[in-house]
């Protein structure tokens, strides 16, 4: 049955010689270890075609990390992940700053004339991301979650600081949520 489909596959990708077939995984590294470990090896054994290109973006220290868990913590890893990958690479970083600035602009504040407050928040919130070494997918959390309390209250503030109390707020809700608890309760306490 393997051979059929492989034969199968190969006659689609012959069918138009002069291109490829590209196939994305993305966030491998962030599933289960087993089913990780059985995605590649489907994808390098089963759709092992000539013309089929397989592009995983994941991080490599994590998947080695779901080799080990499955193999245990004497398997040379990153030899193993060598036998699935032609090429390993290493985008670079991002100016979050930029990035912030741009999801700002694109996802809370759409206006043409935004408010003169955005560069402070964005530079609140970039602090608050290299303070709580937080990625782009956490910065986009807080950005969505920052954007409902603009739309709810927020707005009526000109003020950069009652966005930065928000903003810090935000953060330690998303980043320690036992602290942020914590807080709450000793100022339900003191109001009590």
């Amino acid at each position: 049955r393997f051979e059929e489909f492989k034969k199968a596959l190969q006659d689609v990708i012959n069918y138009t010689p002069k291109k490829k077939i590209v196939i994305i995984i993305d966030e491998l590294d962030r599933c289960r270890p087993t089913f990780a470990i059985q995605t590649l090896e489907i994808s390098k054994h089963l759709f092992g075609v000539s013309g089929l290109i397989f592009v995983y973006a994941l991080d490599i220290k994590q998947l080695s990390c779901s080799v080990r868990t499955i193999y245990g913590q004497d398997l040379d890893s990153a030899g193993y992940l060598c036998r699935f990958f032609d090429f390993i690479g290493q985008l670079e970083q991002p100016d979050s700053l930029k990035y912030i600035e741009s999801m700002l602009m694109n996802e809370v504040y759409s206006e043409k004339r935004p408010p003169s407050i955005v560069s402070d928040v964005a530079k609140d919130i970039y602090e608050a991301a290299n303070c709580y070494g937080l990625k782009l997918r956490d910065i986009a959390t807080i950005i969505k979650a920052y954007k409902i309390m603009n739309l709810a209250f927020l707005h009526k503030y000109r003020l950069a600081e009652a966005h930065r109390l928000y903003i810090c707020l935000i953060v330690i809700k998303y980043k320690d949520i036992d602290f942020y608890d914590k807080l709450l309760r000793d100022k339900h306490s003191k109001n009590s």
